[in-house]
Formats: structure tokens, sequence, C-alpha cells
């Protein structure tokens, strides 16, 4: 695949991952918002970058995998809310609680927040692998 086609992301790598066993498990990680060459960034809300909620999402799936493996997949979205903008260069914290159901799916629940201050997202999702 070339460089060109290969899908662009927020999130070439999650930073600072940790993951607490437990019950459930506790995964941290941090990430910095870079646009340089990501088209989805670039021109995402003009005059100026915004990070599209579909990447926080995506960092979420990330740190689940960090907790459960590969192949584990997001099934089902209950709850997103995003309360503040992340804009270009902000560095953001994401705690992720994972536990896992009787049906042997993963419940998720995320908060996001720009480093050392408020909370910029939030997200409720199950994972699992399909069958």
């Amino acid at each position: 695949m070339s460089e060109r086609s290969a899908p662009a992301s927020a999130w070439p790598q999650l930073r600072e991952v940790a993951v607490v066993p437990g019950d459930p498990v506790r995964v941290t990680a941090s990430a910095v918002v870079v646009a340089a060459g990501n088209p989805y960034l670039e021109a995402h809300f003009p005059g100026g970058t915004i990070l599209p909620g579909v990447f926080v999402l995506e960092a979420v799936g990330h740190a689940v995998r960090a907790a459960a493996g590969a192949g584990t997949e997001l099934l089902e979205l209950t709850s997103a809310r995003f309360t503040r903008p992340v804009r270009e260069h902000d560095r953001i914290e994401l705690e992720v609680l994972v536990s896992r159901e009787e049906s042997g799916r993963l419940k998720a629940s995320a908060s996001c927040r720009l480093a050392e201050g408020p909370r910029t997202a939030t997200v409720e999702a199950v994972f699992g692998r399909r069958s």
C-alpha cells in the first residue's frame, strides 16, 4: 500500500500506554494532535484545526485493544459526548475502564481530557470479536 493510499489517522501512536489489571482493567494513554500531512485534520474545520470526534473513538479502540488484544472491534457505540474542541498541538489524556460482560463482550467507559485540564469527551461503547 502506498503512503498516499494508507488510511490517515490523528493517532499514529498513543504514548505512555499503561494497562492496570483488575476489574475493571484501567488503560491510560496520551497523544498530541498533529495536523501536518493529515488531510482529515487540515480540512476538518475552516480557519482552524479541530480534532474530529471519530478520532477519539479510534483512540478508545486502541486503548481497548491494549487491554484485550488484537482483533477486538467496536460492536456498539452506546454514548459519545464531545464537550470541548481539541485543537492542533493539544496533548490529551485518555482513561478507559474495560470490564467483561456476562456475554463475553467488553464494556468500555472512556474519558478524554486536555493535559491537566478540562474534559473534552466521554464515550461508552461495547467491544468484542465479530462472529
